[in-house]
């Protein structure tokens, strides 16, 4: 029998698992906020926030298979991958097919796979690139309150372990007053009592319901508010991690 973990070293790896989520980022083009509520002590999703140039923001999440320990693991070991391929990529599409290829070569045969997205944000150019593996997709909330989706075109990170000529990104323009939303399928998948889903419409309706000069901080303690009164209940049923964005371009 393994040794039964303190709880008070639980605690502790909670926050040490907590401190890879990235810093809130202000400045007079950018509002970035992240909220993390765990299913359990240690959660498997992760972002990462990186700035590569003065111009050029890249945002990446990711929701590990699982939870608990190994899916913390692994999140853990996909953070410090991904912050290294960022600085060297140059589109979304190689950072989604290295990390396939990472995941598929140490993890093989273990059933663990990762959904993925990765955002690069040019902002002189006012442009948007994603590529996407198997995760939901962002929602660009325009000014009129238009919606664009910004989704995946590639399986599960993991599955198969070379994708990269079948990695397909994508691109869009931005605005000033637009807003980006990252998300895990712990927000849209919520079930009420009744067994309904959240779902993507019932995120946009939210979205719509907020005030466009709120900040992104505001927006994330009114997606979770949106949460816990469609569930029912404080404690999600799978983690939840949420990144927005507002841009003042």
């Amino acid at each position: 029998m393994p040794p039964t973990i303190d709880p008070d070293e639980w605690r502790l790896a909670r926050r040490i698992h907590r401190s890879l989520l990235p810093q809130p980022v202000r400045d007079e083009r950018v509002d970035l906020a992240v909220h993390y509520e765990e299913h359990e002590i240690l959660g498997g999703d992760y972002c990462s926030v990186f700035q590569r140039t003065e111009d050029r923001l890249f945002l990446c999440v990711c929701d590990v298979t699982g939870h608990g320990l190994p899916a913390a693991l692994l999140a853990g070991r996909i953070s410090s991958f991904v912050q290294h391929e960022i600085t060297v990529a140059h589109q979304p599409c190689e950072v989604v097919d290295a990390l396939n290829r990472f995941v598929a070569g140490h993890f093989d045969g273990l059933g663990i796979y990762a959904t993925f997205l990765c955002v690069d944000i040019d902002l002189r150019r006012r442009r948007i690139a994603h590529a996407g593996a198997g995760h939901p997709p962002a929602l660009l909330q325009r000014r009129d309150g238009t919606f664009e989706s910004l989704g995946s075109l590639s399986p599960l990170i993991g599955v198969f372990p070379e994708m990269g000529r079948n990695c397909r990104a994508s691109s869009t323009n931005l605005a000033a007053g637009d807003r980006l939303l990252l998300f895990t399928d712990g927000l849209s998948e919520t079930r009420n009592a009744d067994g309904e889903m959240l779902g993507i419409d019932g995120i946009k309706s939210v979205l719509r319901g907020i005030d466009e000069e709120t900040g992104s901080r505001g927006v994330l303690a009114e997606l979770a508010a949106a949460r816990r009164r469609f569930a029912g209940h404080e404690i999600p049923d799978d983690d939840v991690l949420l990144v927005a964005t507002r841009f003042t371009l």
